[in-house]
């Protein structure tokens, strides 16, 4: 396992999911248990002050702690529930497929998701939280063959083949590449009419498809923040 590997969630484990959660060590003190690829410890650090903490096996990365909620628990019996409903959620939490990530920085902020299984423009706002605007079929085909040509020159870039083409297609893709441009720029836009704002939970993707090169797929998880109010500020650069 590397360290440095993203928490993703596996088919397997949802299924794994609906076994109980047994618990093994001392209840009163310090007790582990492991479930659905998932690792729960609960501890008490002092007299009726407990700590937990969900890990996830593959990645090694804390997917949630007591530290985090901002709450003493006060017996062992709250801590292990606590750990137990954090540990479901990270495995029953709707993700859904980010199709393309056309601006990237400390995570997607610009590109094509869907919400609530139809394709969706997301355009960061500010932090987490962005504005989604609903696109139809012939824009999203035309972003995914967009999408396609800069998957291929970021391929050759990797493979260190990037003197071949600097400006982020390849020379046999560049005539398409400017057409395409050119339409998605006039009809990729978030529409003031039609968007809202959602907090979105972005993390990496299992895909058998992805060939391993360059940046990995991702899915999201939206939450709804409010219909978007007033004007709508200049997108077009970010």
């Amino acid at each position: 396992m590397a360290p440095d590997q993203e928490p993703i969630v596996e088919e397997w484990q949802r299924t794994a999911a609906i076994q109980p959660i047994e618990w093994t060590g001392d209840l009163d003190d310090d007790c582990t248990a492991r479930w659905a690829g998932l690792t729960l410890r609960a501890e008490e650090m002092k007299r009726a002050d407990w700590w937990w903490a969900v890990y996830d096996d593959r990645s090694q990365t804390v997917l949630g702690a007591s530290s985090d909620e901002g709450v003493r628990i006060t017996t062992g019996k709250k801590a292990r529930l606590a750990a137990e409903q954090k540990a479901r959620e990270w495995l029953t939490v709707v993700f859904e497929k980010v199709h393309t990530v056309v601006h990237y920085y400390d995570g997607p902020r610009r590109g094509i998701a869907d919400f609530q299984g139809r394709p969706h423009l997301y355009v960061s706002d500010f932090g987490s939280a962005f504005f989604l605007s609903p696109i139809d079929d012939d824009v999203f085909c035309l972003a995914l063959e967009a999408w396609a040509i800069w998957r291929r020159w970021e391929s050759a870039e990797v493979r260190g083949m990037r003197g071949m083409a600097p400006e982020e297609m390849l020379p046999a893709d560049r005539v398409r590449h400017e057409e395409l441009r050119s339409v998605l720029a006039a009809r990729l836009i978030v529409d003031p009419a039609r968007s809202f704002r959602a907090s979105g939970q972005f993390r990496r993707r299992e895909d058998p498809e992805w060939n391993g090169l360059g940046l990995e797929p991702f899915e999201v998880s939206w939450e709804l923040i409010e219909p978007a109010a007033g004007s709508i500020p200049d997108l077009s650069a970010k």
